[in-house]
């Protein structure tokens, strides 16, 4: 339920919007069980409530799309709808104004409830807003350090209905982004590439996302519908991996997406790509209607993320870094190698102008003596800053799939 039409900046509807917030159901819920119930009797209605299975409180890096999921089981429907509510009721100021709409003050509301859809997922914000690379104040990003409350609110055709709360920790540590295949073009997947991304050190505390997921998400004209494609499942959260095993079907709209295994935010490529496979069928793209919301608040420009761009006070000499992951289609379990230990000098290694310089040849070229090094970080797509170095032997160049000597 809703007042459309009369919140000025802060309307989301022309019309009114037919459902009732996860607070609102609880709030009837706990009258219609106490006082409410003694007015008048209570009618048994045979039916089997859903029921949700608990959902583990979480933590996420700032600045980052992510998606909420519980599993549901319901004994005598399979008609189910789900609905994801943000909780939280804002400061003493109240909720949000229109000063405040779309920005995030650190404890009001960020996301507003939609009428309940047929998958029990949501994601944050939704995926048509995140395809057109915009931001909508009515789903905004956090972007301090803060708890997002969450309730999951799951209805069966009979009248049922059950909750579940889950409490989101943002830290204020930036998400991972992904860095090859971002501004679309082609990909011929009928040979090797490398999909890259920065990890912004999620893989370490307090995110401590050690695994990851690469997938291809392939849309149908307009995107109205998408098919998920697991490129690599279960590898090392490092930045980069090689996928060596082949497509055959094709797609011109696809997208790259890397998400974190055991949590639930993820980066996904900001163009269409045009897959090219070794024969000219399509890849499945209508697993999944595509949620797009538009309510008039959207506008141009990418989620935003908190990187740092600076290179002239990072320490490149931290510990050596492994090769990218490797994943084929026939890896163990389909975890890719994860490069735990591998040295070979023919992975590891710097980008020059003339192609790639082995490790062992860049510290053979630099140790002993004092030289200054012009790097451009590629991942993050910084400016130009400049490093000295002494006696490289003692370290190795990090994470040297994003850096290029220039």
């Amino acid at each position: 339920m809703s007042y459309a039409g009369i919140c000025g900046a802060e309307d989301l509807h022309s019309e009114s919007h037919f459902g009732l917030h996860g607070h609102s159901i609880s709030t009837i819920n706990s009258f219609t069980n106490a006082l409410g119930g003694q007015c008048d009797g209570l009618i048994a209605t045979n039916n089997a409530d859903p029921g949700i299975s608990p959902v583990a409180d979480i933590t996420i890096p700032a600045n980052t799309p992510f998606r909420l999921d519980a599993s549901v089981a319901d004994l005598d429907s399979a008609n189910l709808l789900f609905a994801w509510h943000q909780v939280d009721p804002g400061d003493s100021m109240g909720a949000t104004d229109s000063a405040r709409f779309g920005t995030d003050t650190g404890n009001n509301p960020l996301f507003r409830s939609f009428e309940p859809q047929p998958d029990s997922w949501r994601d944050f914000p939704a995926l048509g807003t995140q395809l057109r690379n915009q931001t909508d104040a009515a789903e905004v990003i956090p972007s301090r350090t803060r708890t997002l409350n969450f309730r999951m609110v799951a209805f069966d055709d009979e009248y049922g209905q059950d909750q579940e709360d889950v409490a989101v920790t943002v830290s204020s540590s930036p998400g991972f982004r992904i860095t090859s295949h971002d501004s679309g073009g082609s990909l011929d997947t009928t040979s090797s590439y490398q999909v890259t991304w920065d990890t912004a050190n999620t893989d370490v505390a307090p995110i401590n996302c050690t695994k990851v997921d690469v997938e291809l998400i392939a849309f149908s004209s307009g995107h109205t519908t998408h098919s998920r494609h697991m490129l690599a499942p279960d590898i090392d959260n490092m930045g980069c991996v090689d996928i060596t095993a082949p497509l055959a079907e094709s797609n011109p709209r696809a997208r790259i997406q890397v998400s974190c295994r055991n949590n639930i935010f993820y980066d996904i490529s900001n163009n269409d790509l045009n897959v090219l496979g070794s024969n000219s069928a399509q890849l499945d793209d209508n697993d999944y209607d595509t949620f797009y919301y538009n309510n008039g608040s959207t506008h141009s420009g990418r989620i935003s993320q908190a990187h740092d761009d600076s290179l002239a006070e990072k320490d490149y000499r931290e510990a050596a870094m492994p090769a990218c992951a490797t994943y084929s289609s026939d890896s163990d379990g389909g975890s890719g190698d994860g490069g735990g230990d591998n040295e070979d000098d023919n992975q590891v290694g710097a980008f020059s102008p003339f192609g790639l310089i082995s490790l062992s040849s860049l510290l053979a070229l630099l140790q002993g003596r004092r030289q200054t090094v012009r790097l451009r970080q590629v991942a993050q797509r910084s400016s130009l800053a400049t490093k000295s170095y002494q006696n490289l032997a003692s370290g190795v160049v990090r994470r040297v799939c994003t850096f290029e000597f220039i």
